[in-house]
Protein backbone atom coordinates (compact mmCIF):
# COMPACT_ATOMS: atom_id res chain seq x y z
CA UNK A 1 0.00 0.00 0.00
CA UNK A 2 2.79 2.22 0.77
CA UNK A 3 6.21 1.77 0.13
CA UNK A 4 9.13 3.55 1.53
CA UNK A 5 9.34 5.69 -1.83
CA UNK A 6 6.07 7.43 -1.60
CA UNK A 7 5.85 11.00 -0.83
CA UNK A 8 1.76 10.14 -0.39
CA UNK A 9 2.73 8.37 2.68
CA UNK A 10 4.23 10.76 4.67
CA UNK A 11 0.92 13.10 4.30
CA UNK A 12 -1.24 10.56 5.90
CA UNK A 13 -3.73 11.86 7.97
CA UNK A 14 -4.90 10.72 11.24
CA UNK A 15 -8.00 8.35 9.55
CA UNK A 16 -5.68 7.02 6.94
CA UNK A 17 -6.52 9.63 4.05
CA UNK A 18 -3.98 10.24 1.74
CA UNK A 19 -3.22 14.17 1.43
CA UNK A 20 -1.53 16.12 -1.20
CA UNK A 21 2.12 16.35 -0.73
CA UNK A 22 3.04 19.57 0.03
CA UNK A 23 5.89 21.00 -2.29
CA UNK A 24 9.31 20.93 -0.67
CA UNK A 25 9.74 24.88 -1.27
CA UNK A 26 7.58 27.60 -2.26
CA UNK A 27 7.86 28.07 -6.42
CA UNK A 28 7.52 31.80 -7.32
CA UNK A 29 7.50 31.49 -11.49
CA UNK A 30 11.07 32.07 -12.93
CA UNK A 31 14.49 31.67 -10.90
CA UNK A 32 16.03 34.76 -10.16
CA UNK A 33 19.12 34.16 -12.55
CA UNK A 34 16.37 33.76 -15.58
CA UNK A 35 14.21 37.17 -14.92
CA UNK A 36 17.54 38.94 -14.41
CA UNK A 37 18.70 37.74 -18.14
CA UNK A 38 15.32 38.35 -19.66
CA UNK A 39 15.37 41.67 -18.37
CA UNK A 40 19.14 42.28 -19.81
CA UNK A 41 17.74 41.14 -22.72
CA UNK A 42 14.38 42.97 -23.56
CA UNK A 43 15.99 46.32 -24.75
CA UNK A 44 17.91 44.30 -27.67
CA UNK A 45 14.86 42.45 -28.29
CA UNK A 46 12.97 45.41 -29.76
CA UNK A 47 15.96 46.36 -32.58
CA UNK A 48 14.76 42.63 -33.56
CA UNK A 49 11.20 43.50 -33.77
CA UNK A 50 11.66 46.49 -35.91
CA UNK A 51 14.04 44.54 -38.19
CA UNK A 52 12.10 41.48 -38.57
CA UNK A 53 8.68 44.22 -39.30
CA UNK A 54 10.93 45.79 -41.72
CA UNK A 55 11.78 42.39 -43.43
CA UNK A 56 8.11 41.50 -43.98
CA UNK A 57 7.26 44.99 -44.85
CA UNK A 58 9.88 44.32 -47.86
CA UNK A 59 8.37 40.80 -48.90
CA UNK A 60 5.07 42.17 -49.25
CA UNK A 61 5.86 45.00 -51.33
CA UNK A 62 7.68 42.45 -53.21
CA UNK A 63 6.92 42.98 -57.42
CA UNK A 64 4.25 40.35 -58.74
CA UNK A 65 4.16 40.06 -62.68
CA UNK A 66 0.36 38.48 -62.88
CA UNK A 67 -2.92 38.35 -61.15
CA UNK A 68 -3.23 37.55 -57.39
CA UNK A 69 -6.79 36.02 -55.96
CA UNK A 70 -6.99 35.29 -52.23
CA UNK A 71 -9.67 33.38 -50.69
CA UNK A 72 -10.52 33.26 -47.03
CA UNK A 73 -13.33 30.35 -46.59
CA UNK A 74 -14.63 28.62 -43.71
CA UNK A 75 -17.56 26.08 -43.85
CA UNK A 76 -19.71 28.15 -41.36
CA UNK A 77 -21.31 31.46 -40.62
CA UNK A 78 -19.66 33.56 -38.08
CA UNK A 79 -16.40 32.42 -37.77
CA UNK A 80 -14.23 35.24 -38.58
CA UNK A 81 -13.89 34.95 -42.66
CA UNK A 82 -14.77 39.12 -43.45
CA UNK A 83 -12.66 39.67 -39.89
CA UNK A 84 -9.91 37.84 -41.77
CA UNK A 85 -10.58 39.17 -45.11
CA UNK A 86 -10.63 42.39 -44.06
CA UNK A 87 -7.31 42.64 -42.18
CA UNK A 88 -5.68 40.50 -44.82
CA UNK A 89 -6.75 43.55 -47.27
CA UNK A 90 -5.98 46.42 -45.67
CA UNK A 91 -2.37 44.83 -44.60
CA UNK A 92 -1.63 44.34 -48.57
CA UNK A 93 -3.09 48.02 -49.81
CA UNK A 94 -0.79 49.75 -46.96
CA UNK A 95 2.44 47.75 -47.85
CA UNK A 96 1.84 47.55 -51.99
CA UNK A 97 1.36 49.96 -54.07
CA UNK A 98 -0.73 47.68 -56.64
CA UNK A 99 -4.82 48.27 -56.18
CA UNK A 100 -6.74 45.69 -54.12
CA UNK A 101 -10.30 44.74 -54.71
CA UNK A 102 -11.98 43.34 -51.29
CA UNK A 103 -15.36 41.49 -52.64
CA UNK A 104 -17.57 39.44 -50.20
CA UNK A 105 -19.23 36.46 -52.01
CA UNK A 106 -21.44 35.43 -49.10
CA UNK A 107 -24.52 36.87 -49.45
CA UNK A 108 -26.10 36.03 -45.98
CA UNK A 109 -23.36 36.37 -43.39
CA UNK A 110 -21.03 38.34 -45.39
CA UNK A 111 -20.15 41.53 -43.54
CA UNK A 112 -16.80 42.43 -45.59
CA UNK A 113 -18.19 45.74 -46.30
CA UNK A 114 -19.02 46.68 -42.75
CA UNK A 115 -15.33 45.66 -41.55
CA UNK A 116 -14.07 47.93 -43.87
CA UNK A 117 -16.00 50.66 -43.22
CA UNK A 118 -17.65 51.26 -46.40
CA UNK A 119 -21.27 52.43 -46.75
CA UNK A 120 -23.98 50.25 -48.97
CA UNK A 121 -23.31 50.91 -52.08
CA UNK A 122 -24.54 50.37 -55.85
CA UNK A 123 -25.30 46.81 -56.58
CA UNK A 124 -22.75 44.26 -58.33
CA UNK A 125 -24.96 43.49 -60.45
CA UNK A 126 -23.98 47.02 -62.52
CA UNK A 127 -20.56 44.89 -63.02
CA UNK A 128 -22.03 42.09 -64.83
CA UNK A 129 -22.33 44.64 -67.88
CA UNK A 130 -18.64 45.44 -67.71
CA UNK A 131 -16.43 43.52 -70.09
CA UNK A 132 -13.66 42.03 -68.05
CA UNK A 133 -11.18 41.55 -70.65
CA UNK A 134 -11.73 45.07 -72.13
CA UNK A 135 -12.45 47.23 -69.35
CA UNK A 136 -9.91 49.33 -67.59
CA UNK A 137 -9.84 50.54 -63.68
CA UNK A 138 -11.76 53.77 -64.38
CA UNK A 139 -14.60 52.15 -65.92
CA UNK A 140 -15.21 49.86 -63.13
CA UNK A 141 -14.15 52.54 -60.60
CA UNK A 142 -17.56 54.33 -60.25
CA UNK A 143 -18.98 51.14 -59.01
CA UNK A 144 -16.84 50.37 -55.64
CA UNK A 145 -16.48 51.91 -52.53
CA UNK A 146 -13.03 53.31 -51.78
CA UNK A 147 -11.86 51.82 -47.61
CA UNK A 148 -8.58 53.43 -48.01
CA UNK A 149 -5.34 54.31 -49.69
CA UNK A 150 -5.30 51.70 -52.78
CA UNK A 151 -8.25 49.71 -51.40
CA UNK A 152 -11.49 49.49 -52.95
CA UNK A 153 -14.56 46.98 -52.18
CA UNK A 154 -17.86 45.90 -53.87
CA UNK A 155 -20.17 46.58 -51.64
Amino acid sequence: MCSARSSACSARSERGIVADPRPARDVHGDPLPRRLARGAVRPLRAADDVRALAEHGAWLARPVTTGRRIAVTGIRGGSGKSTVAALAATVLARHRRDRVLALDADPQFGSLPLRLGVPPGPSPAGLARVSPATASFAEVEPRLARAGEGLWALP
